[in-house]
């Protein structure tokens, strides 16, 4: 009895074991052949043609007049450099009087590294604390522009006898980038004092960074013109790239003469390389105009303009159409395809495990079909135990009796 059920149970676990096997191979037979290709373009529907409508008048289109030619504008840039000013060297003599008038213009290349050079404000210089300290001056017979100016030394024309420095200074940097420097600036020089003395009007370079040494004397003169004059520019090429203090100074000998200046519009220009301006110029495209403007009617001319080289022309053919509601009769380009991939109907795998492997689905149901068929030879051995034992306490109980 034992070895039928044994019989059972392996015939049992071939059919499940043949029922895996045939169920992917019956799944990827009933698959389509061509999974996940493109498939082929579907062509739009053929419309059915539209009912003509019978005119009441005939009407002859009138074409319009053909334009005239198109003219291809060439664009050009040009391009225009402004040249830096030639710094004038530092002069020697006497310098001749020039009457004031409104400050230049800053070229676009350049920056102006003084800060309030009009002294319009009461900021950004260091004044000296001197016998005859400099103060900002605003009587306007002694201002360039502006309301204000500078005024240092004895600008009330009375003897002096202590010496006096009456200075101002500012520090400034020129920049690496430039490749040009120079200062300009205004002043009204008064003395009664002989030239060639310790009584004079001067400009310095200073080094702050070298507890003020002196790098250049600028200008240094006695003079008594008592009118505004504009200093010649004084080029600072050999200064780009080191921080100076630009230091103005009246000074006083203390022999009981009298030396000072009033100072406007002091100016240091810092020039980088030419600024080139493009000016665009305008193209005209060629434009497509239908031969009946636009209107439903018959006739389906259209002008194209010739463009040239390097130029593009849309062409633009109206359908022809006699009432009514203008149709739309879309066509299907030559070799367009649909990219989007087949869908088909799920398999077994699919339904079962989603995106799970099929290996891993099948060793899991061959365990699976392995323990079903395991608890069930172990169901029928025990089974068979019981009916032994059963039928052994039978056969005790007889022999008993």
């Amino acid at each position: 009895m034992v070895h039928r059920y044994h019989v059972c149970a392996v015939a049992l676990v071939g059919a499940l074991l043949g029922l895996l096997v045939l169920s992917p191979a019956a799944a990827l037979a009933s698959a389509p052949l061509y999974h996940n290709q493109p498939a082929p373009a579907t062509p739009f529907p053929t419309p059915s043609p539209l009912a003509s409508a019978t005119p009441t008048a005939s009407v002859s289109a009138t074409p319009f007049p053909t334009p005239p030619p198109l003219q291809s504008v060439t664009p050009s840039a040009s391009a225009s450099a402004t040249q830096f000013p030639t710094p004038s060297p530092v002069s020697s003599g006497t310098p001749v009087p020039t009457p004031p008038g409104s400050p230049t213009l800053m070229p676009a290349n350049c920056i102006d590294l003084i800060r309030n050079g009009g002294f319009e404000w009461d900021g950004d210089w260091q004044l000296g604390w001197d016998p005859l300290s400099p103060f900002y001056n605003s009587n306007a017979a002694f201002v360039v522009s502006g309301a204000r100016s500078m005024a240092q030394g004895a600008v009330g024309q009375a003897p002096v006898t202590t010496p006096a420095y009456s200075s101002i200074r500012q520090d400034v940097t020129l920049p690496a980038w430039a490749t040009s420097a120079a200062i300009t600036f205004w002043y009204y020089p008064m003395s009664n004092a002989a030239a060639g003395g310790l009584n004079r009007q001067e400009l310095i370079l200073l080094d702050p960074l070298a507890f003020d040494e002196t790098v250049a004397i600028l200008w240094q003169v006695t003079e008594n013109g008592q009118q505004w004059i504009q200093h010649p520019s004084i080029n600072l090429d050999d200064y780009i790239g080191r921080t100076l203090s630009v230091y103005f100074n009246a000074r006083n000998a203390g022999d009981g003469t009298w030396t000072g200046m009033y100072l406007d519009d002091v100016s240091l220009l810092a020039c980088g390389p030419a600024v080139v301006t493009l000016t665009p110029t305008a193209v005209v495209l060629p434009v497509t105009v239908p031969a009946n403007g636009g209107n439903t009617g018959t006739g389906g001319e259209h002008i194209v303009a010739t463009p040239s080289a390097g130029e593009t022309v849309i062409s633009v053919s109206p359908s022809t159409t006699t009432s009514g509601d203008v149709p739309i009769a879309p066509t299907a380009s030559h070799g367009e395809t649909n990219d989007q991939p087949r869908s088909e109907s799920p398999s077994f795998f699919d339904r079962l495990g989603g995106n799970l492997d099929t290996t891993a689905v099948l060793i899991g149901l061959g365990v699976a079909a392995f323990l079903i068929v395991l608890g069930i030879v172990w169901w029928f051995r025990r089974r068979d135990s019981r009916e032994s034992h059963d039928a052994q306490d039978t056969y005790d109980g007889s022999q008993g009796a």
